[in-house]
C-alpha cells in the first residue's frame, strides 16, 4: 500500500508538471497566434490603405488607366478612361475594345496586344485612333503591358491612355499651312521665271509687231501678201494673250486699278460667256450692298470668264454654273498661309457640278502650262494667270473639289472705303504727229520696229541704246526733243533711275515709260505723279499713235 500511495504521489507530480508545460506552450502558442493576427490584421489595413491611396492617385490622373483580361474585355479603369471614352462606368465594364475602334484600330490594336503577350515586354506611345460613344473620333497615345498572375502565368493587359487629340489636329492644321506655304513659295519662284520669259518674248513681239504693221499698211489688201500678214499679226496677238497670261501668274503689274463693284462685273462677264455658250446656264446670286474693290476690271473679268469655261468644259458643255458674292470677315488663321492682311474681303464664288479635280492634280491647277486637256485644247495659262492676278491684287484664290461631284473656286478681294467708280471706255484712233521723239531701247529690234512705226506716223526720230547714251543725247538737244520713249528694262542703269536724271534736267520733259512687263505699283506712282504715261509692249500702232498724241497734246 504504501508502494501504490508513493507511485500515485509520483504520477500526480508528474501530471502537474505536464500540464504546467502544456499550458506554457498553450500560452505561448496563444500569444504568437496573437501577434501573428495582430500583423496580419495591420497588413490588411496598410494593403487597404493603399489600394485606397493607388485608387486616388489613379482617379486623380488625366490619363486613362485600364487592364483587360486576355480577351481584351476592360476588367478596371479609372474615371479619366471613361471621360476619354464617354461611355459611363457601368457601360464601359466588360466591354471589349473593339467596340470603341474602328476595324483598323481594332487589328492594329490586337496585333499590339498579341506582341506583348508573346514577348512579354511592354509597348510604349504607340498612337490610337477610338470612337467615342457619340461617334465622335478621339487620338489616343497609349502604353500596354503584360500582367501576370502569382505563377507567372500571363492573365491580362494593362495599359496608359493619354488624348492627344488637340495635338494631333494641331500637327495637321500646321502641316496643311506649311503645305500651302510651301505651294505658293513655289509657284512664287516659277512666276518670277515665267515673267522673265514674257519679259523677253514681249521685246521679240514687239520687234515682229512693228514691222509686219508697217508691211500691211504699204499693201494693198488685194496684194497676195497681205493674208500671209494678217495671219502673222494675229500669230503675234496670241503670242502677246499668252504673254499677258504669263504675267498675269508672275505678278507682273495691275493696269489701271479702280473701285469697283464686283457684282457688274460678274454680271457683264456671265453675259458675255452666256451668250456663247447657251447651253449653260450660270445663275448669279448677288451680295446686296456689296463692299468695293480696288482691281483691275479686265484682268479680273479675264478671271472670270476663264473659270466660266472651266466649268463649262467639266460639265461636258452642258449644266449650271453658279456664282455668288459676299461680304466677308477673314481672321489671321485663314490669311496666315497667303501672306495677306486679315480684314474686310468680297468673295467670289463660281460652282460646278461637273468631274470634280482627282486628289493629284489638284497640287497642280495653278503651275503655268499644266493641263488636263488635249493637245492644242489649252495652254494650261488660265488658273496659273488668275492666281497671279489675284495674289497681285493683294488677294487669295483657292478652290474646293470632290471627284465626280464638282469644283468651287473661291477669290477673296480685300475691300475698299472707295466707292465704285461706273466704267467707262476709251477708243483709240491712230493719230499722226511730226514732233521729234527719243526711243530708249538695249534691244536693236525694238529700236528699229519702234523708228518705223513712229516714222510712218510723221514723227522724226532719235535713238539711245542705254540710258548713258540717252542722257547725254538729251542734254544736248532738250530744246529739240518734244517727248521720249523709255524702256525701263535695261542693264547699267535702269529706266527709272535715267528718269529721274532726265526729269533732273529738264522737269517738265514728257515721257512714255515702256516695258515687257505689265505696270507695277511704283511704276504707277510715278506715272501718277508725274502725268506722263506707260505703255507695255508688244504695243500696236494704234496703241503707241494714240498714247504719243495723248502726252504731246496735254
Amino acid at each position: 500500500r504504501k508502494n501504490a500511495e508513493a507511485e500515485l504521489h509520483n504520477y500526480r507530480e508528474h501530471l502537474e508538471e505536464l500540464v504546467k508545460e502544456r499550458t506554457a506552450d498553450l500560452e505561448k502558442a496563444g500569444n504568437k497566434l496573437k501577434a501573428e493576427m495582430s500583423q496580419r490584421l495591420q497588413t490588411e489595413i496598410e494593403l487597404g490603405e493603399n489600394r485606397e491611396k493607388y485608387r486616388i492617385i489613379l482617379e486623380s490622373i488625366e490619363e486613362g488607366y485600364f487592364e483587360t483580361d486576355l480577351d481584351g474585355n476592360i476588367t478596371f479603369f479609372n474615371d479619366a478612361t471613361s471621360k476619354i471614352l464617354g461611355w459611363s462606368r457601368g457601360e464601359l465594364t466588360g466591354m471589349n475594345v473593339r467596340q470603341y475602334t474602328s476595324r483598323d484600330t481594332a487589328k492594329k490594336l490586337f496585333n499590339v496586344f498579341k506582341e506583348v503577350y508573346n514577348t512579354g515586354t511592354p509597348c510604349n506611345a504607340i498612337e490610337f485612333e477610338i470612337i467615342r460613344k457619340d461617334r465622335k473620333k478621339r487620338y489616343i497615345e497609349m502604353s500596354v503591358s503584360l500582367v501576370k498572375g502569382a505563377a507567372g502565368q500571363p492573365k491580362g493587359f494593362r495599359g496608359i491612355g493619354r488624348d492627344t487629340t488637340v495635338r494631333r489636329l494641331a500637327d495637321i492644321d500646321r502641316q496643311r499651312l506649311e503645305e500651302k506655304l510651301h505651294q505658293v513659295q513655289r509657284l512664287e519662284a516659277i512666276g518670277t521665271l515665267a515673267g522673265g520669259i514674257a519679259h523677253d518674248f514681249n521685246n521679240l513681239l514687239m520687234a515682229i509687231m512693228g514691222n509686219v504693221e508697217l508691211l500691211l499698211l504699204s499693201l494693198d489688201v488685194t496684194d497676195t501678201h497681205y493674208d500671209n500678214l494678217r495671219n502673222i499679226k494675229r500669230c503675234v496677238d496670241s503670242g502677246a494673250d499668252l504673254t499677258q497670261q504669263l504675267l498675269g501668274y508672275a505678278r507682273g503689274g495691275k493696269y489701271f486699278v479702280r473701285p469697283t463693284n464686283l457684282n457688274e462685273l460678274i454680271r457683264t462677264s456671265s453675259a458675255l460667256f452666256g451668250r456663247t455658250k447657251k447651253e449653260t446656264r450660270v445663275i448669279c446670286d448677288y451680295q446686296k450692298d456689296l463692299w468695293s474693290v480696288e482691281v483691275d476690271r479686265s484682268q479680273i473679268e479675264q478671271i472670270l470668264v476663264n473659270l466660266f469655261l472651266n466649268s463649262w468644259q467639266a460639265m461636258g458643255h452642258r449644266g449650271t454654273i453658279h456664282a455668288q458674292t459676299e461680304n466677308i470677315i477673314l481672321d489671321n488663321d485663314f490669311v496666315s498661309p497667303y501672306d495677306v492682311l486679315p480684314g474686310r474681303y468680297v468673295r467670289v464664288s463660281v460652282a460646278d457640278t461637273g468631274t470634280g479635280i482627282d486628289q493629284e492634280i489638284q497640287q497642280r491647277v495653278f503651275d503655268p502650262f499644266f493641263t488636263t486637256k488635249e493637245m492644242g485644247k489649252g495652254t494650261g495659262m488660265g488658273l496659273a494667270s488668275a492666281f497671279g492676278i489675284v495674289k497681285n491684287h493683294n488677294g487669295i484664290i483657292n478652290f474646293n473639289s470632290t471627284l465626280g461631284e464638282g469644283t468651287t473656286f473661291f477669290i477673296y478681294l480685300p475691300a475698299s472705303d472707295l466707292p465704285a467708280e461706273i466704267d467707262t471706255s476709251i477708243q483709240e484712233n491712230i493719230s499722226v504727229g511730226s514732233e521729234t521723239i527719243l526711243i530708249v531701247d538695249d534691244e536693236d529690234h525694238v529700236l528699229d520696229a519702234c523708228k518705223v512705226m513712229l516714222n510712218s506716223l510723221g514723227y522724226k526720230t532719235i535713238l539711245a541704246k542705254n540710258c548713258n547714251e540717252a542722257l547725254e543725247i538729251f542734254r544736248s538737244e532738250k530744246n529739240n526733243i518734244d517727248l521720249i520713249i523709255l524702256d525701263i528694262i535695261m542693264p547699267v542703269m535702269d529706266g527709272l533711275t535715267a528718269y529721274e536724271h532726265l526729269k533732273g534736267i529738264e522737269p517738265d520733259v514728257k515721257v512714255v515709260l515702256s516695258s515687257g512687263y505689265s505696270i507695277t505699283d511704283n511704276i504707277k506712282e510715278v506715272v501718277d505723279k508725274s502725268s506722263d504715261e506707260f505703255i507695255q509692249k508688244p504695243f500696236s500702232l494704234s496703241e503707241i499713235s494714240h498714247i504719243v498724241r495723248l502726252l504731246l497734246d496735254r
